[in-house]
């Protein structure tokens, strides 16, 4: 700011125009950045307690070293397409857990293709088992399925029934198959499919094991995420900088069990895995310092740097008065309202993105509680169970009383029972008759039906059945107060406790209960819905003649419900998409779940229960929110329910461009009123713009209109006077013309004659030649962009800067680039001149000189006796123009008969009254065809070609041509 407007100011003016214009935009800007800063911190806290969650729900799906294995092992299988990428993860499971396993693959279930335990030899009695799998767990033939079992314990062990086919694969409660109770025999895992199956043992103690922890570390520790293992006897053992905050988490997770802690940049999640110990994942934040205020502090020096900076350049003045009318409404316009409308719209940029967490976390959700609503409304598929069961048993009793056949009594029974039925069994009072859909036992003999199979035959009651038989008969004495055998009672107490697992009180128990209802009923490790219901044969009787017992499949009682609600679930009021799957089917569709990857890959983080956080997935193109989990009444499916994340980007998408559209409305309103009421101030200033502009055309006669009565028409009539007294131009011509040679040099052996035409009074072509030493010459000629008295000053400049570069005359470059800074510094927002230059020195002896060239036209190399005119390449960047430029030189040497001419583009652009240039090419011709050893004729011929070609055209820019010619002697 100059001392002469500082004047202008008083010290409390000074300090409120700093107050209002520095301090309170920063006051804005802190407010803003701190908001700011606060919503990035909360985004990434949340983000990374996303991520910390990730191992501790993963651990804790695990519920044990047993189910770690078979849930690790499922999803390996599933994700992995081919043999080879499933071999490759088991071996690098059995490395990372340090627990050696065996494996076998199978191409489909035909033929082992690879294996780390099976000898050659032995090959062939393991290609069949995997079918011998399948045949022992679901093949109605009672004789294949016991052959198929024994050729199984033959392999894997004495103890194997079919019924641990899919034990380790189910997805609610998997566990690894057991094939002996003595614990010797590996422990079975296996899965099958089209593609290929598998079967991986594992020793009889990897359920003792704790693999799980081991595996986390190896997935989850990184460099910035630490994952440790707490309990009461190590917790007073923890070290480190962290050691503190871990044991507070530790203590305040045990009284209240809240998973995530914060402790300054220190985030920590932790969870109880087992029993007493519990697992903590935790991360040092290092990104959550509140800068705000030390960048703000930054923006406001750099302004003020940049100010002083701009005032010292030139660019601006320190006061508004000193820029546009215009500018200044702007800049009052900016101030006034621009800056608090700009800071209304980042608020409203943010709370839009604040209101899209929000949507995302309610379409979360709302996906929650469909899916939750969907499992508890499948309830209602047991009381399908039950009607169809007491249906069916009505029927029962019909073709009992009718004397139907046995197959006509089970098959008419069968049939009304509900479509997730998997057998019918009944047994009567007499003890001697049990019926099922493989056959009927009487008589102590069991016989397949002939019309199930192709041929009936008597044959030992399976074991399965006998249990159930004698148990049967047990609960209908029991209830028909008859006398019980006590032998027979040991007998019965023995086979119902070691193939249901519990004392036989408490299954007579739950059986009693079962009558007439549906509850989960099994032995093993398998339980199944189960229907029972004692009946009478005659309505009144007390007595009870049958035991039935109606086992269904859980997943098909879940898919008939799901059939049958399939239209109302799809198309359902959310407009969410709705699919179920069990592992290996996907559900609407019933396309296998490999066939589907990206599905597959959704499920696969679905667990017991919905994730507490929402989660975004790319699935058809398009990004969707979901939910999921294991259902709790669907029993074996897992429930998935995706939210479109589109719908909310759009709906955001459109309020974000209401308000910028909002915002640039009223910004345009804000321009339009300063405007209009600036016209005043503006249309002086227009005139005033016009006067300026005559004076730069030399337009001595142009006179302004009265204007007004006010500044700007003083200021009019103070123009008006002026400009008639404009004679400084004709001095600035007098002054360029002493700028340029008036009289040759001696060159020694070179001829030396230069001449410059200006378009107008005042050109901006500047040449000069001079004796550097009694030895040495200089040659320059330069272009200064426009003409006038900017350019006359810009060539004084360059006069003078030749003058002050004595030292280093025969140094090209170092002239160049000290002319480039001298120019430089003239530049402002007003002046903005640039120059083409070109600086020769030649040896007046020799011939041999350097050569220097900042963005001018390639001198040419003229040659008499070869008839050939070559240009002198040398590209460098033009005087003022790139604060940064460097610039090279050339050595040259000139021999007998050759001339050097230096020239403006003035010549090559002149065009002829048909509007063709001349161009480099025609001017090679002109200096070609008019050669001449002496300069002064040589430039006088070129120059009568010059004007030949022009014709009756005007210049259309200055020209100057310097001859540099070599005798022949």
């Amino acid at each position: 700011m100059s001392s002469s407007n500082m004047k202008n100011f008083s010290l409390a003016e000074l300090l409120f125009l700093l107050l209002t214009l520095l301090l309170i935009p920063c006051a804005f800007m802190q407010t803003g950045f701190s908001y700011l800063e606060n919503q990035r911190q909360t985004r990434i806290v949340e983000a990374t307690t996303l991520e910390l969650l990730k191992p501790i729900n993963e651990l804790k799906a695990y519920k044990s070293n047993e189910e770690f294995w078979c849930q690790i092992l499922s999803e390996e299988f599933r994700n992995c397409k081919n043999p080879s990428d499933f071999i490759k993860r088991i071996k690098e499971l059995s490395k990372q857990t340090g627990e050696p396993v065996q494996y076998a693959v199978w191409e489909g279930t035909n033929r082992v293709i690879e294996t780390n335990f099976i000898a050659d030899s032995d090959k062939n009695n393991w290609h069949s088992l995997m079918k011998d799998m399948r045949t022992a767990r679901y093949f109605d033939s009672l004789s294949q399925r016991n052959a198929a079992e024994a050729r199984i314990r033959a392999l894997l062990g004495p103890q194997y029934f079919g019924i641990g086919y899919r034990c380790s694969i189910d997805s609610r409660k998997p566990k690894l198959a057991r094939a002996d109770s003595a614990g010797k025999w590996p422990l079975i895992w296996m899965n099958d499919s089209d593609i290929y199956s598998a079967i991986v043992l594992l020793r009889p103690d990897v359920i003792n094991k704790e693999h799980r922890l081991k595996l986390a570390f190896q997935r989850w520790c990184t460099a910035k995420k630490h994952l440790v293992s707490i309990n009461p006897g190590n917790i007073v053992k923890l070290r480190g900088k962290f050691a503190q905050s871990l044991k507070r988490a530790y203590f305040a997770y045990l009284k209240s069990g809240q998973e995530i802690f914060r402790f300054n940049n220190l985030m920590i999640a932790i969870s109880s895995i087992k029993n007493s110990e519990c697992i903590a994942y935790f991360t040092e934040l290092e990104s959550l310092k509140d800068q705000s205020g030390k960048k703000v502090l930054l923006i406001f020096l750099i302004s003020i740097f940049s100010v002083l900076l701009l005032i010292r350049s030139g660019y601006i003045s320190a006061l508004p008065g000193n820029i546009s009318i215009r500018s200044q409404l702007l800049l009052l316009l900016f101030i006034s309202a621009g800056i608090p409308l700009l800071t209304l719209c980042i608020v409203a940029l943010e709370h839009l993105q604040q209101k899209r967490e929000h949507l995302i976390k309610a379409a979360h959700q709302k996906c929650i509680e469909y899916i939750q609503d969907i499992d508890r409304r499948s309830q209602s598929e047991t009381s399908q169970v039950i009607v169809k069961a007491k249906a069916a048993i009505e029927e029962f009793k019909k073709q009992i009383k009718a004397g139907s056949s046995d197959y006509d009594v089970f098959k008419n029974t069968f049939d009304k029972l509900h479509a997730s039925r998997s057998d019918f069994r009944a047994v009567a009072s007499s003890g001697n008759y049990l019926t099922s859909q493989n056959g009927f036992y009487q008589n102590g003999l069991f016989q397949e039906f002939a019309q199930h199979k192709r041929l009936g035959r008597h044959a030992k009651l399976p074991t399965e059945l006998k249990v159930l038989n004698d148990l049967g008969s047990y609960l209908l004495a029991f209830l028909n107060h008859a006398e019980i055998d006590p032998d027979k009672f040991t007998e019965i107490e023995i086979l119902v406790e070691m193939f249901y697992q519990k004392p036989l009180t408490e299954v007579i128990h739950d059986l009693v209960l079962l009558n007439t209802n549906i509850a989960p009923l099994g032995w093993g490790n398998q339980a199944f819905p189960v229907y029972g219901e004692n009946i009478s044969l005659i309505d009144s009787s007390a007595t009870k003649d049958f035991f039935i017992l109606i086992p269904h499949f859980p997943r098909s009682i879940s898919k008939a419900y799901f059939y049958r609600q399939a239209a109302n679930l799809i198309r359902n009021e959310f407009g969410l998409k709705i699919y179920l799957t069990d592992d290996d089917f996907v559900f609407p569709g019933e396309k296998r779940i490999f066939e589907n990857p990206e599905l597959s890959a959704i499920f696969a983080q679905v667990g017991s229960h919905p994730s507490n956080e929402p989660q975004t997935v790319d699935m058809m193109g398009k990004k969707w929110i979901f939910a999921g989990f294991q259902g709790q009444f669907l029993g074996h499916l897992k429930i998935l329910a995706l939210s479109p994340l589109s719908e909310i980007d759009e709906s955001i998408g459109r309020e974000r461009y209401f308000i910028l559209y909002s915002g640039l409305t009223a910004a345009l309103i804000l321009l339009s009123i300063t405007l209009l009421f600036g016209h005043s101030f503006i249309f002086p200033l227009s005139q005033l713009q016009k006067a300026a502009i005559a004076v730069e055309k030399r337009e001595f006669r142009f006179q302004l209109p009265q204007l007004s009565n006010d500044e700007f028409g003083e200021m009019g009539k103070v123009f008006n006077k002026s400009i008639s007294e404009l004679e400084e131009l004709s001095i600035a011509s007098i002054v360029q013309g002493h700028l340029m040679p008036d009289h040759t040099i001696d060159a020694g052996i070179f001829d030396v004659y230069g001449k410059s035409v200006p378009m107008a009074e005042l050109g901006g072509d500047y040449f000069d030649y001079f004796a550097i030493d009694n030895n040495r010459f200089s040659v320059l000629l330069g272009d200064v962009a426009g003409h006038g008295v900017g350019a006359s000053l810009i060539m004084a400049m360059a006069k003078a800067g030749i003058i002050c570069s004595e030292q280093h005359l025969a140094e090209p470059a170092i002239v160049l680039s000290g002319l480039h800074k001298m120019i430089g510094t003239t530049r402002s927002k007003t002046q903005r001149k640039i120059m083409t230059f070109q600086y020769l020195y030649l040896d007046k002896q020799s011939g041999v000189g350097k050569y220097a060239n900042a963005g001018a036209c390639s001198p040419m190399l003229v040659n008499c006796k070869t008839g050939l005119v070559s240009e002198i390449s040398l590209t460098g960047p033009v005087l003022g123009g790139f604060k940064n430029s460097k610039f090279t030189e050339i050595d040259l040497s000139i021999q007998d008969g050759e001339a050097l001419v230096l020239y403006t583009d003035g010549i090559v652009e002149t065009k002829n009254p048909e509007g063709i240039e001349l161009g480099y090419e025609g001017l090679k011709q002109v200096l070609l065809q008019n050669y001449s050893s002496n300069a002064k004729k040589y430039y006088e011929a070129v120059f009568a070609a010059y004007l030949a070609w022009l014709g009756n055209g005007a210049a259309q820019d200055d020209l100057t041509l310097i001859m540099i010619v070599r005798s022949n002697n």
